[in-house]
């Protein structure tokens, strides 16, 4: 049976709703703003469901006691939500106008494992979400937060393997940061920070790709990277650099580099020192020139050299034996060596522009 679109509070709770409910009874024009599904046997309590009318003012929703260990929510007004006695492992919140994430919800969500709050505008995040016991994966991208608060103990993030906190308005990370003794990957791109944060240095045993592309950095407030001696990725694009980054020749075990819109003019022979490196992207510098040494690096496999200035590819190209993709788009060159014993490679492009 379906429902009088004009109802507002459902309270099917202490039933045996699973998921095979059909949706498709409610009405295009239903604005539910309380649902209480408490106690049924739900295992899933997204998609259709949430596309349908949940997004058009939900403002309360009760899914205690249910079997549901995913949650997707797009809702935009959401201001009460129970999921206790639920065995869930990820909570997926996007789209919408949150601004600071219910504090109340941590304490419901021991067993998480993933956390996603994306493009909320979020400017306030509890710091208990750091205390969450079994979290592996947090998610902030896209929101409105200033500032992190991490609690400066030992049991802070002690499974927290990889944060997302692009597209923000940070510029700094708390002490507390360098208690996350298991992180592994960091992502702190388009925020608003003039130096790479000290902290991480407490991360250099650990700490294996760091994301922080497109901040107003400067070469003189990057030396902290040094440091991060285990580091394998590392992007380092959108910064208007003009001078290449010599830090990066301290980062040996590096596998994974990107260097893409900057404004460097000079790749040096000391590249070769990266003896690891398997990817490597420089598009969009104003690279005339490259240095023999590049092609001796045997473990390249993706190289990325587009919209540059390049007229000449050094012949000892050839060495490149490995190498899967070469992009040399929207260059000026003259002509190409012989690629003939490049015989793992894929993708060539060397289209004009």
């Amino acid at each position: 049976a379906g429902f009088a679109p004009t109802l507002r509070t459902l309270d099917l709770s202490l039933n045996r709703i699973s998921g095979s409910w059909n949706y498709s009874m409610w009405p295009e024009e239903f604005r539910l703003t309380q649902l209480n599904v408490s106690s049924n046997m739900l295992s899933n309590i997204a998609g259709a469901l949430w596309r349908k009318w949940l997004d058009r003012g939900m403002q309360t929703l009760l899914v205690s006691s249910n079997f549901l260990r995913t949650l997707a929510l797009p809702v935009a007004e959401l201001t009460v939500a129970m999921v206790v006695n639920n065995p869930v492992t990820a909570l997926a919140w996007t789209a919408g106008q949150l601004r600071a994430f219910p504090a109340v919800l941590v304490w419901q969500l021991p067993r998480l494992r993933s956390l996603t709050l994306r493009q909320l505008l979020l400017v306030i995040l509890p710091s208990a979400v750091f205390r969450l016991p079994e979290l592996r994966h947090l998610n902030l991208y896209g929101n409105a937060l200033t500032e992190i608060i991490v609690p400066r103990d030992r049991e802070v993030g002690r499974r927290l393997q990889t944060v997302q906190l692009g597209g923000n308005v940070l510029h700094k990370l708390p002490i507390g940061f360098g208690h996350l003794r298991f992180l592994k990957e960091l992502l702190i791109f388009s925020n608003n920070f003039h130096s790479v944060p000290s902290v991480l240095c407490m991360l250099r045993t650990h700490l294996q790709e760091l994301d922080i592309d497109n901040n107003p950095l400067t070469l003189e407030s990057s030396q902290s990277l040094t440091c991060l001696t285990n580091l394998r990725s590392l992007i380092f694009a959108r910064l208007y650099l003009v001078v290449f980054p010599r830090i990066v020749f301290d980062l040996e075990f590096l596998e994974y580099l990107d260097l893409s819109v900057n404004g460097l003019t000079n790749l040096p022979s000391q590249i070769a020192i990266l003896r690891h490196l398997e990817y490597l992207t420089l598009s969009k510098n104003e690279l005339t020139f490259l240095p023999t040494e590049l092609f001796s690096i045997d473990s390249l496999r993706y190289i990325f050299l587009d919209n540059n200035l390049l007229r000449d590819i050094p012949t000892t190209i050839q060495s490149l034996v490995g190498a899967v993709a070469i992009n040399l788009d929207c260059n000026e060159l003259r002509e190409l060596p012989s690629l003939q014993r490049l015989t793992n490679l894929k993708i060539l492009n060397v289209a004009l522009c």
